[in-house]
């Protein structure tokens, strides 16, 4: 990774489509890798700022949709818009070929279904389960599975939606979130799911 951002990102992340295009037409490359800090690349950014129109004319400059996401706290193009809760934006960045599954940063990062999932965008979590979503993706560090996430900032119907849908609730560690963050009613959903498949076990 570099250390600073490059001018193209820097734009990007600016709204400043005009000056996007002249940096575009003066050869500026598009994939430059994010800074370490801080960083992301041209598309990264424009997702950030919800600008469909540079993001349509990075991605028809071929900006690779699926670069991976900085070191600490970034994202992935995809992870970004599902943070940001943009369907649209989700929409046209899976039809350029982002993937669902791509990995979350090493530190703090989220997976695009994890994010969905702790803010509570049903319709995103839907959206990205139809296109093949791992719910069950594993953490990075001090991260959180997409339904551990959810219980802990009290998505009831996200939480109840990963169920439905097969969400592997490894021991205790939703509950615990759950009930640290005082979250009752996502305590008694768990457990009754629990108490369910003992009985199918049994």
């Amino acid at each position: 990774m570099q250390q600073i951002r490059t001018a193209l990102q820097a734009t990007a992340a600016r709204k400043k489509m005009e000056i996007v295009q002249i940096l575009l037409d003066a050869g500026a490359n598009i994939n430059a890798p994010a800074a370490e800090i801080s960083g992301r690349t041209a598309l990264q950014a424009a997702v950030e700022r919800e600008e469909i129109k540079t993001v349509q004319t990075l991605l028809k400059t071929e900006a690779d949709v699926n670069a991976p996401a900085g070191y600490k706290s970034e994202r992935t193009a995809l992870q970004v818009a599902a943070e940001k809760g943009n369907m649209e934006m989700i929409q046209i960045l899976l039809e350029a070929g982002a993937n669902v599954n791509n990995p979350p940063g090493p530190m703090l990062g989220v997976t695009a279904v994890q994010a969905a999932a702790i803010k509570g965008y049903l319709g995103i979590v839907r959206r990205l389960l139809e296109a093949n979503t791992n719910i069950n993706a594993k953490l990075s560090w001090g991260g959180r599975r997409a339904i551990e996430g959810a219980a802990e900032h009290d998505q009831i119907d996200i939480v109840q939606f990963l169920l439905n849908a097969g969400a592997e609730v490894e021991g205790t560690s939703a509950w615990e979130l759950a009930s640290e963050s005082g979250h009752d009613a996502i305590c008694r959903l768990l457990e009754a799911h629990n108490n369910d498949k003992d009985d199918l076990v049994s």
